[in-house]
């Protein structure tokens, strides 16, 4: 490890690279600054390739860097889900209302069930944004189509 003085905020400042851990990364137990070096600088994707894959702190490291992974993907997969819903009701909404607009004859009641159409529409669209902008982790309440 190389290390120099560091007068203005700490007594030494240890600048680690691949290089000034080299003598180090055969002993037993590796010194935890010793093992996140070799974790960053390695950045091998799976425990199984890491050498020194043996070593407690490195499968600490994995083992933070895989439950991290986790709850990225499954965020992911919810924000996935969401879109796909959006969608799939969107579509459905406005295929009632592209239909109802086909129709010769525009009575009261035929406008009345098109703006219902389209404000269920909007609905889900805006809960579905509502959630996402304030990070809330629940999902919307579903929207029950009114006839």
């Amino acid at each position: 490890m190389l290390r120099i003085p560091s007068y203005p905020w700490a007594e030494d400042c240890f600048l680690l690279n691949e290089y000034s851990i080299k003598q180090f990364t055969h002993e037993n137990n590796l010194h935890p600054l010793v093992a996140l070096t070799l974790f960053l600088t390695e950045q091998k994707q799976t425990l199984r390739d890491c050498p020194r894959n043996n070593d407690t702190t490195i499968r600490m490291l994995y083992r933070i860097a895989m439950n991290a992974s986790d709850t990225q993907g499954s965020a992911m997969s919810e924000l996935l889900n969401d879109y796909n819903d959006v969608c799939k009701e969107s579509a459905m909404y406005l295929n009632e209302v592209t239909e109802a607009m086909k129709k010769d004859e525009f009575d009261q009641e035929l406008r009345k069930r098109i703006i219902e159409r389209v404000d269920e529409g909007l609905k889900v669209i805006q809960a579905y944004s509502k959630k996402h902008k304030s990070g809330n982790s629940k999902s919307p309440e579903p929207v029950t189509a009114s006839s």
